[in-house]
């Protein structure tokens, strides 16, 4: 019998193991924050060193986000060194990381340093790069912010990691590129900057043979590589703090970054992106994470971005800060939200259509809100675009939320449906009241009209 209750307990114990692990792998494909909590949770795995080595020159996109935000930090302090030395207006400048507005000649030597220490020695030796000439070599990188566009790795049998980090100066929009090598024996680093890489034509089109010859890089008092792990709101907060920079300060290639079939579906063209931009530039700029929503897709990561406005941003990142973007999520359904628009009941279904409705007036996305009107109350009170958003501007508030369904009835194959709306935007809260008669269609379709104030 004793053996029998320790095969018994034997067996309950790896039922529960496997159960656990279950679990684990189910709530690993999709994470979600709620803006309340303080969870420190992470979609892609963490930084391990031993999976980068491998001997594989072959380049591949950066897909763990703790490695990208390692090479990405050594840049952002090369180029803040680089500044604080050469920039004389820079620490007086918003953002700046330091306080004391000048540096003594001594502090300036120091600083000077580190960037000597961080630049590759084979650069400094083919570029002839010393004390006296080094501003010529970081001149590009003064008064400009970087942003990074893409970042690619290639493993080296001498265990030394290999990152190419195209990206471009902020302010003038020129292209500036980087090599990062990082020995994973010794843990330190080295640069090499944009010059080096034109020389040898290291240009995202063609790096398959570059060629490093270091056996090893010596660690100093300034290269040493660290790494951190980052969580799952982080890395949501990071894409859409980074493209509410490329919208302010590149339009044309936030244009470009917009999911092709999202871009056809919502845009004409440039201009009408531009414009739409316009109208909606000071909420974006004002936005802040409240909510994300992360999901393994198999081929991308996305994350699913609600900002204090209850706008969306949803990102299809197939690697790090590699990433197309939709500014909605009423221009192409997703599937979950088809899967529950279909499950609900045609009152709910009322509901999220004038919710819909509004998220379109919110976004400022006139031609979306008009284009679900219905043709006769259209014709009877719109004519045309133009007319129905001169009426939205005035008569809807900026930004509205819906309270309360304060009626909702059928008539024939309609549905009459008041509700209480509010707004805090302003300086002080508005209320109102609406009321629609939406008419349900074939799967998701619906149109609507409402009573003309």
């Amino acid at each position: 019998m004793d053996k029998i209750k320790k095969l018994i307990f034997v067996l309950i114990i790896l039922i529960i193991i496997i159960i656990i692990i279950l679990l684990n792998i189910l709530r690993g494909s999709t994470e979600d924050y709620d803006g309340n909590s303080d969870q420190n949770i992470s979609n892609e795995e963490s930084f391990d060193e031993s999976d980068l080595k491998l001997n594989n020159s072959e380049f591949s996109i950066v897909t763990n986000n703790s490695e990208y935000y390692a090479i990405k930090k050594i840049i952002d302090d090369f180029y803040e060194y680089s500044n604080i030395v050469y920039n004389e207006n820079y620490l007086s400048q918003e953002g700046a990381s330091y306080i004391d507005e000048e540096l003594s000649d001594e502090d300036k030597q120091v600083y000077k340093k580190f960037i000597l220490d961080m630049l590759a020695d084979k650069y400094k030796e083919e570029f002839s790069v010393n004390e006296s000439n080094l501003q010529n070599y970081v001149s590009n990188l003064l008064k400009n912010n970087y942003i990074i566009d893409s970042m690619y790795k290639s493993a080296r049998a001498n265990n030394i990691i290999i990152y190419l980090v195209y990206g471009q100066l902020g302010y003038t929009g020129d292209n500036y590129d980087f090599m990062v090598a990082v020995d994973l024996t010794s843990n330190a680093y080295e640069i090499y900057l944009n010059d080096y890489i034109k020389k040898y034509n290291y240009v995202e089109e063609s790096i398959a043979n570059l060629e490093i010859e270091n056996d090893n890089i010596e660690l100093n008092d300034n290269n040493k590589y660290v790494s951190k792990d980052y969580t799952a709101q982080e890395m949501a907060q990071e894409y859409l703090s980074n493209y509410k920079e490329i919208l302010e300060n590149d339009l044309e290639k936030a244009y470009d970054l917009l999911d092709n079939e999202y871009k056809e579906a919502k845009f004409e063209d440039y201009n009408e992106f531009q414009e739409y931009y316009n109208l909606r530039r000071a909420q974006i700029q004002g936005s802040t994470l409240q909510k994300y929503k992360i999901s393994n897709k198999g081929s991308y990561t996305q994350y699913m971005c609600i900002d204090n406005y209850d706008n969306y941003y949803i990102f299809n990142a197939e690697g790090v800060m590699k990433y197309t973007v939709q500014l909605d999520e009423y221009t192409i359904l997703p599937d979950e939200y088809i899967q529950a628009y279909e499950a609900a009941t045609d009152e709910q279904k009322v509901q999220t259509n004038i919710d819909t409705f509004f998220k379109m007036i919110n976004t400022k996305d006139y031609k979306a809100a008009y284009n679900v009107l219905d043709d006769t109350f259209k014709q009877n009170n719109f004519a045309t675009l133009d007319e129905f958003k001169e009426y939205a501007q005035n008569n809807f508030f900026d930004n509205t939320t819906i309270t309360n369904v304060i009626d909702l009835s059928k008539t024939g194959t309609y549905y009459a449906c008041t509700i209480a709306t509010a707004s805090d935007t302003s300086d002080s809260a508005q209320t109102g009241e609406e009321t629609f008669i939406v008419a349900l269609g074939n799967g998701t379709d619906f149109t609507l009209s409402f009573t003309v104030k």
